[in-house]
This record gives structure tokens, sequence and C-alpha cells, in this order.
């Protein structure tokens, strides 16, 4: 089973040849008259599917796909010989977006060198920040070496990619709040719902617009409340702090500096960039300093 037979067989409604391609834990845990079930019922009719993101961890391959009306989703794992590990179907919020949804300034990436899109997109199928309208157009980046993120015990941050790693202000501004001391999760581990954002930096910059960098490692914030900041300026590390269960990057644009009462907004990157889940992107082209 390839992901392009896949999609021709869910576009032709040959949900037969899918599910005997389906693994034998996944066919313990949804019987074949299940299968049909939900696969007829979701696709009223038989759908045109644009692939969406493709995302390789360890020894599985995750692709996304959406329909033409852009209000229907699907993933599908696949293991390295093709087998179906997973699969599920989602239904898509159709956003019709205001014209001043998208930032007024550019801004460059929040990290050097290379680092890869865990989740961004606009749609909840490769971004599941989509459905909050205060992180609707975040992004998650994380560090990845084409087939995992940690290279170690998954259990311990200093294995992970990212972890460490300097984050630096995307664009100028004067720093408006900046939390240090809450400690790292331990991975695969209990998250901190309590303190979402974990260590974090809101710069503002020109135009009302407010940048939120989260997840730094703890005490690795290097600048202050009320301290003017360049781009490209360092201003923390990596971390696994707040809601977090790995070391990864937070960032997001917002309307004001309140992360739970403003709206995000779509980022206009410097390069023309418009990053989504399963993509490296490469900074090259940040400022230095």
């Amino acid at each position: 089973m390839t992901p392009d037979f896949f999609r021709d067989c869910l576009q032709k409604g040959d949900y037969e040849q899918l599910y005997q391609k389906t693994s034998n834990r996944f066919k313990k845990k949804v019987s074949n008259q299940e299968f049909h079930t939900i696969l007829s019922t979701f696709f009223e009719k038989q759908p045109t599917l644009t692939l969406q993101s493709r995302f390789i961890h360890d020894q599985e391959t995750e692709y996304s796909w959406i329909d033409e009306s852009k209000t229907r989703g699907v993933v599908a794992l696949f293991q390295d010989e093709g087998t179906i590990s997973g699969m599920y179907v989602l239904p898509l919020t159709n956003k019709v977006e205001p014209n001043h949804a998208w930032t007024k300034n550019n801004y460059y990436l929040p990290f050097t060198d290379k680092w890869f899109t865990y989740w961004g997109g606009d749609n909840e199928l490769v971004n599941y920040h989509y459905t909050s309208p205060h992180q609707r157009h975040a992004y998650d980046f994380i560090k990845h070496n084409g087939r995992k993120s940690h290279d170690g015990p998954a259990t311990k941050n200093r294995s992970y990619l990212a972890f460490g790693k300097p984050v630096i202000a995307s664009a100028p501004g004067r720093v408006v709040e900046a939390i240090t001391h809450v400690p790292d999760n331990k991975p695969v581990g209990k998250m901190n719902e309590k303190q979402p954002l974990g260590n974090y930096v809101v710069i503002e910059h020109e135009h009302g617009e407010y940048s939120f960098t989260a997840h730094l490692q703890q005490f690795s914030v290097l600048v202050r409340v009320g301290e003017s900041v360049k781009a490209g300026q360092k201003i923390g590390n990596c971390g696994n702090s707040g809601n977090s269960s790995e070391a990864h990057i937070h960032f997001q644009v917002s309307d004001g500096p309140d992360f739970q009462s403003s709206t995000s907004l779509r980022i206009q990157f410097q390069t023309a960039i418009a990053p989504i889940r399963g993509q490296f992107i490469n900074s090259d082209q940040n400022p230095r300093t």
C-alpha cells in the first residue's frame, strides 16, 4: 500500500482494499463493518483529496489529505513496509479570515539553523491550535533528524535535539513580559497545564503586534521587562516548560499582550514562507547579532 494508492481508494470508495492493508492491531480496535460505516458516513460523496503534509516519525510516516470543500480531512500512518497502522478522519473548521488577520510587520523565524514544523498551517488537520482564536495561527517547531526528534533515552530532556538550542527575537521591539523560573517537564510525562506557556517572552512590536515565544528552558531567559531588543537577538534557550511534552518552540503573534484574551494573527515572515506541518525550515536569512 502506497500513500497514492491509499488516496485513490478513498476517492473511489474502495474501503475494503484499505481495510485489508491495515495492521492486525488496527483490526482488533476497528471492525471491518465499523471501518466501512465511518468512512461512508464521513465522505457523503466521493471526495477529491489533496495532500497536506508528510511527517516521518521513527518507523512510521504520517500523511494527511484535505477534500475540495476544505471541511474534511483524513490522516493515515504507514509503517515502513506499507501497512496502515493508524487512521482517522476529522471535520475541519471552514473559517473566513478578516482582512486584518495578517500581521502588518514582517517577522524572522525565532531560531537559528534548520528546524522542523511540528504544528503549523491553516486548518486543524495540520495545526491543532487552529480551533482556538487566541492561538489559531501559532507554530510549534522542533529539531528533527529525519526520523525522530531525540537521540538517547526518550525520558530525558537532554536527549531531545531542540533542548537548550538558542531562541531569538523575531523582530525589534520592547519586552513586556518575561518568565524564566518555571521548571522543565520530564518528557513523556505530566505536562504543566497550570502554567501553559511555561517560560516565555512577550515582545511588543510596531502596529500593536505582540510576539509570544514559549516553552523556554528554565532560567535561560536573557531579557527583562522594559528592555529593547533587536531582531536576531538571543532571548533564551528552547526548553520543555509549561504545557509541553518535549522540547519545542511555540511561536505566535497576537493583537494584544494577554495570551488568552488576544487574537492570534497570520504571520508574514521575512522570507515569504508559510510553514506547514512536516516541513523543515531553514533560517539562513535571519539576521545575525
